[in-house]
């Protein structure tokens, strides 16, 4: 049955043993925009009780956001990330017509291990770099933050700059 079938109503049921479980309506594996709650309890009725409830609905699927260091953004001129937990996938883009970082797009997944694959292309070049990280046994209720940097164009390390203030005396005669 559905709660709004329920609501504000005295449900009468024999005596015995029961169970209830309420979770949200939408329960894809992965989604954007769509965390799910989910409650479960069991109980007993007794003839010529009333037994009330009090169900608490917690988190059943984890939250991924992807945060972007600027040096990632600068490095690479598009990219997408994709996160898959074997039941489903979400792509977060960005190229010249859309950006899905810069609206803080949320995906929720069943928990499951999440497999997470960047791919972009080098600013300087256009070429493409990728890298595959991989989140083991996510638990429900978890926001898995994804921090993504890149250093894909290369930097010199160990640079010093000295300046000496010392000339050298040349001498130049003039009659």
């Amino acid at each position: 049955m559905k709660y709004s079938e329920l609501a504000g109503k005295v449900v009468e049921l024999g005596s015995g043993n029961y169970s209830i479980t309420v979770v949200s309506p939408s329960t894809l594996p992965a989604a954007f925009e769509q965390p799910i709650y989910r409650a479960y309890q069991t109980f007993v009725i007794n003839a010529g009780e009333v037994t009330p409830l009090d169900l608490v609905c917690k988190p059943y699927n984890c939250k991924v956001t992807i945060e972007l260091t600027d040096n990632f953004k600068k490095e690479l001129a598009t990219y997408e990330v994709v996160v898959n937990n074997g039941l489903g996938s979400l792509t977060w883009t960005k190229n010249e017509s859309k950006d899905d970082f810069g609206v803080g797009l949320a995906g929720y997944f069943t928990p499951r291990g999440l497999e997470i694959k960047v791919k972009g292309h080098r600013s300087i070049d256009n070429k493409e770099a990728t890298a595959v990280h991989y989140v083991q046994n996510p638990k429900a209720g978890e926001h898995h933050i994804i921090k993504l940097d890149a250093k894909v164009t290369g930097q010199i390390g160990g640079i010093s700059i000295q300046v000496l203030t010392e000339f050298n005396e040349v001498q130049n005669d003039v009659e």
